[in-house]
């Protein structure tokens, strides 16, 4: 018997097929048994791809049904439930290449469906299946699952034409991304946080050591890939109680602000974004005579202003400098007062444009977001009335930062000192909208509209904007139903085909698939806009997502998906080839643009 080998299509082709043994996952969670009594069995493969020379395996199964072991109501056998649908199967199969010699090779699969009757008196059972990559081909992605985003539904007000699409930066819909990063080896009252432009290194600043911290993150953004880079820079010359941190833009000053001084200190980096390298300055800023505990800092990208979140008086101030340089700050006697929200407040951060803030509140364990009719001026702002929980991840939110396009937001918790990701559920465009408007217009009766006939998207302002001619004449309730796309990773995509496909039995299960390293490796890379072809298969579908990372998808011989990059030159590989299989050095060096997946044609079902 030799070793298990990878099968080709021509290893079939006028040999013999033998079965070594069948075992089943008896129990769902990969406890696998071997079948007893297999009577008989077939076994069909077609190759799939003629440059990967792939198979896909279909098998039937026949097996004696001894004392009725199989039938659904005789839970007492020890059988019981091992033959449910869609229930992981192995089959260890021989391919006879000569006289005496096989190839042997498992092949992994699912249950389909099994058939019990009897012949000549005796009980028999045959079973029916494919193998995962068989599953997958045959898997076609249908209505809703064939666009990724979600919908949001409104009441139609006579006459309005745009409603109000959720946004980046716009806390409506944020969602927890189960990715998170513990601090507390280097600090355990950890306070704000602060990212390099790149998403490639993360900063936090801790009051029980009184020292900035520097790690990196090997896929960016994700802070999940967060280490320790064993740098650090103490500050505690200056303030022992250091709370807010924040970076000049291209990473050669760092600022600070603590509870003890009062006061706004500013530092050099003789090497840009390495902590290691910083000197304090000599220059400082007392801010006491606004407030006695401030806490969250932050800076306009001109450098020509700045702000404090001030925990004592519950407010945010406003202030004026010159070109970064603290020493020549001068308060514009302007502030904002937060207590109608929350009156214990750290954190603070502003969207890029200066039109909106956003601060941490402990009281009520939120992040709450305002507007700014005048751009950087705090003495404008108004409360959105929109904010979102964070007590689910951690009681003690300090600290806060946005990615720069306002897609994901990073909250640092003292609960239990670790930083926690979250994403924005914003729309990056509009799928298709389903418009009631047949009396009383409440959602009964819903049919498609579509872009660019009777409606528009608006991106700037994250608009759905009707036509002149489709305008509502008449008030509505929940009779405006929009799909709207939401950029999403690569990788995660491809989970949730393999999710619809059967491979997963669960979500927790997809989840767990996606954060094993084993298995996938993090493209890095987003979608803005994903959706496919009704009746598109699965296996199609991840090779168009496998294309665009340049990644390769395939099962291994226990039945485990893997989604990884594709090899690099000079890197040994196994191949298929005609004759046999064989070690060959290849390259790929290909770019593609990945900014959207698009197939077009698609035919969209009406809703009501």
């Amino acid at each position: 018997m030799q070793t298990i080998t990878p099968l080709t299509v021509n290893d079939f082709k006028g040999s013999s097929v033998v079965i070594g043994k069948i075992e089943i996952d008896s129990d769902g969670e990969g406890t696998f048994v071997e079948l007893p009594n297999v009577t008989d069995f077939s076994l069909d493969t077609n190759i799939e791809n003629e440059i990967s020379r792939f198979c896909a395996y279909s098998f039937t199964i026949t097996c004696l049904n001894t004392d009725k072991r199989y039938f659904s109501w005789n839970t007492a056998s020890e059988y019981y439930n091992w033959l449910k649908q869609g229930r992981r199967i192995k089959i260890y199969a021989g391919i006879k290449v000569n006289s005496t010699d096989y190839y042997y090779q498992w092949i992994i699969g699912r249950v389909d469906n099994y058939n019990l009757f009897t012949v000549a008196g005796e009980e028999i059972c045959t079973i029916e299946g494919r193998d995962f990559m068989r599953t997958v081909l045959d898997y076609k992605l249908y209505s809703p699952n064939t666009h990724w985003g979600t919908a949001i539904t409104f009441n139609t007000v006579a006459n309005q034409a745009d409603y109000e699409m959720p946004a980046w930066w716009d806390l409506a819909i944020v969602n927890y991304d189960n990715k998170s990063f513990d601090v507390s080896s280097q600090d355990t009252t950890p306070w704000q946080i602060f990212f390099k432009p790149d998403g490639s290194k993360v900063y936090m600043i801790g009051g029980q050591n009184d020292k900035i911290y520097q790690y990196s993150l090997s896929i960016k953004w994700d802070i999940s890939t967060a280490t320790y880079d064993t740098k650090s820079f103490y500050v505690g010359g200056q303030e022992i109680t250091p709370a807010g941190l924040f970076f000049k833009p291209d990473g050669s000053k760092v600022y600070i602000v603590g509870y003890n001084s009062d006061t706004v200190y500013q530092y050099s980096l003789s090497t840009p974004w390495d902590i290691s390298t910083a000197t304090y300055d000599a220059k400082s800023f007392l801010v006491s005579g606004q407030d006695l505990g401030p806490h969250g800092l932050y800076f306009k990208d001109d450098g020509s202003k700045f702000y404090i979140m001030g925990f004592q008086t519950k407010r945010i101030y406003q202030y004026t400098i010159t070109n970064w340089d603290i020493s020549t700050a001068v308060y514009d006697a302007k502030s904002f007062l937060v207590s109608g929200q929350d009156i214990y407040s750290y954190g603070l951060y502003f969207k890029d444009d200066g039109s909106k803030v956003y601060i941490t509140g402990e009281e009520n364990m939120k992040i709450y977001q305002y507007s700014l009719s005048t751009p950087w001026d705090i003495s404008t702002a108004v409360y959105d009335a929109k904010s979102f929980l964070v007590s689910g991840q951690d009681m003690y939110p300090s600290g806060l930062f946005f990615k720069p396009d306002g897609s994901k937001i990073y909250v640092m918790g003292q609960e239990y000192n670790t930083i926690h990701q979250y994403s924005i559920s914003g729309c990056t465009g509009i799928y298709i909208a389903y418009l009631d408007s047949i009396s009383p217009y409440d959602g009964s009766h819903l049919f498609p509209i579509y872009a660019d006939l009777d409606f528009g998207y608006v991106e700037t302002d994250s608009l759905f904007s009707f036509y002149a001619a489709v305008i509502p004449s008449y008030n509505g309730t929940n009779n405006l139903v929009v799909y709207y796309f939401q950029a999403k990773s690569i990788e995660s995509v491809v989970g949730d085909i393999l999710y619809y496909a059967g491979i997963f039995a669960t979500t927790g299960a997809r989840d767990t698939w996606l954060a094993d390293a084993s298995y996938v490796t993090a493209t890095g890379k987003e979608i803005d806009r994903v959706w496919f072809n009704t009746g598109t298969s699965a296996f199609e579908a991840i090779r168009l997502l496998a294309e665009v990372a340049q990644y390769r998808f395939y099962f291994d011989y226990v039945g485990n998906p893997i989604f990884k990059p594709k090899v690099s030159i000079g890197t040994s590989v196994d191949t298929f080839s005609d004759d046999c299989i064989t070690n060959e050095e290849v390259g790929e060096n290909i770019e593609e643009v990945y900014n959207h997946i698009i197939i077009v044609g698609e035919s969209r079902e009406t809703l009501g």
